[in-house]
């Protein structure tokens, strides 16, 4: 309840948040928002809180560790995926100026007022931006995963009417 009143759907521009919010949901592939919840602060531990200059320079040795010592998420294919892409956001960065400015980009003309949470199953523009960012080399941002990405960073208004953070 808390994450939903003060955090979830909260416009994030900066490039640090959106590859912890990326990751975290990357993560949370197959499992509930709560057990990643509860992992966070071990993530941002484990990945140099979210720095993405330094997660690009992480290796497999590091990411082995990870999985050894951490609290997160035991799946070998997403404790390397932070690291892929890390370096995947490196490129975009490079290529964009920030990963706000991509993900603006490519939602620029789409009317994201209305892709609530009843949104189902998963909008065009998410299945167009996971195609996007897995032909970038990105992994574990399936349509689904990026759908609730651009919900969780407000690049979609995601709360419906009722609720006293919509922002319609």
């Amino acid at each position: 309840m808390e994450y939903h009143d003060k955090e979830w759907s909260t416009s994030v521009r900066d490039d640090r948040s959106i590859f912890e919010l990326l990751t975290l949901e990357g993560a949370m592939a197959g499992l509930s928002w709560l057990t990643i919840l509860k992992k966070r602060n071990s993530y941002r531990r484990e990945y140099k809180d979210f720095d993405i200059g330094k997660v690009s320079k992480m290796t497999e040795k590091d990411a082995q560790e990870i999985f050894t010592r951490g609290d997160v998420v035991k799946h070998s294919g997403k404790i390397k995926s932070v690291i892929i892409n890390a370096n995947a956001c490196v490129d975009l960065i490079a290529e964009y100026g920030s990963l706000a400015a991509y993900f603006d980009d490519m939602l620029e003309g789409e009317d994201t007022t209305d892709l609530t949470v009843t949104t189902a199953p998963v909008s065009d523009i998410a299945k167009s931006i996971s195609k996007d960012l897995k032909k970038r080399g990105f992994s574990f941002v399936g349509p689904t995963t990026v759908q609730s990405f651009l919900q969780a960073s407000g690049f979609f208004q995601s709360h419906d009417n009722q609720c006293f953070r919509y922002k319609g």
